[in-house]
């Protein structure tokens, strides 16, 4: 056989068997997901807002990304995610409360931050004095503002409030005492609820509807009631361009992480963050 017949028939029987081998090699990845699932069957309750923990990588990029943000040292990001994942006071609150709750055959005990932890971060370092949250589900990430709150009162003084914006009137649940101290509800649909604020915002989460023009919406109706120093964080910039389309317009600098959760099949949120600074914005 010559080099050119060679070649012809090795072309021909690569051909029949790269499918094969890229249908090998996809099943590797499905088994994994298919082991995660099991185990997230067996050892988990929730059906909606999954928890989960984060690769020790994955939280060290995320410190990288709020520095640069907030333009602070990232050393300082780190201790304050230390601080909230050692805050027993907040974890035993969440973990009893879960217990005791209606919810607690849909909600899991365990206490897994996730990005919820760059919302305390973010908090402790900015000292703001009204954050808005629209979306609340169960009201993990509020707790978690809450007590980031609560230490700037403790530590520094500073005294802060959080509008928990929910259609439903059942959503944060969690939010019991001491955490509910700083919590006001406003149980609205999120477009008249933001319409309603007639103060500066200092710190706005946008969790609400996995849905771009909604995100949008939110964004324009707070538009002038942002200041110099006002932080935005989106919880869906993996499916949704609306913050970044939003920094764009205000010429603001746009930041985006993006979690890799661990042991868990599910593939994890993005989160975006940006820091108004050309004032306020009328």
């Amino acid at each position: 056989m010559n080099l050119k017949s060679l070649v012809k028939h090795n072309a021909i029987l690569l051909g029949i068997i790269a499918p094969i081998y890229r249908f090998y090699l996809s099943l590797r990845y499905l088994n994994s997901q298919a082991k995660k699932i099991l185990i997230w069957l067996i050892n988990s309750r929730e059906i909606t807002n999954h928890t989960y923990y984060l690769p020790r990588h994955n939280i060290k990029e995320l410190a990288y990304v709020i520095s640069h943000a907030l333009q602070v040292d990232r050393t300082t990001v780190e201790q304050y995610f230390d601080e909230i994942e050692s805050d027993i006071n907040l974890r035993n609150h969440i973990s009893e409360v879960t217990n005791s709750s209606q919810y607690k055959s849909v909600s899991d005990k365990e206490v897994r931050y996730g990005q919820r932890v760059a919302w305390y971060a973010v908090t402790r370092i900015c000292k703001p004095k009204l954050i808005v949250e629209t979306g609340l589900d169960k009201g993990l990430g509020t707790c978690t503002l809450a007590a980031a709150l609560m230490s700037n009162a403790a530590k520094e003084g500073e005294q802060g409030k959080i509008l928990a914006v929910d259609i439903n009137p059942e959503a944060g649940w969690l939010i019991e005492t001491p955490y509910d101290k700083h919590v006001e509800f406003l149980n609205d649909d999120s477009i008249s609820a933001l319409s309603s604020i007639d103060k500066s915002i200092d710190l706005f989460i946008y969790d609400s509807v996995r849905n771009s023009v909604h995100e949008q919406q939110e964004y324009e109706i707070i538009s002038n009631k942002l200041r110099k120093g006002s932080i935005i964080i989106s919880t869906t910039t993996h499916h949704s361009e609306a913050l970044m389309n939003f920094a764009q317009e205000l010429d603001e600098d746009y930041y985006s992480w993006l979690e890799i959760p661990k042991d868990h099949f599910y593939p994890g949120g993005g989160l975006g963050i940006v820091r108004i600074s050309h004032g306020s914005i009328q």
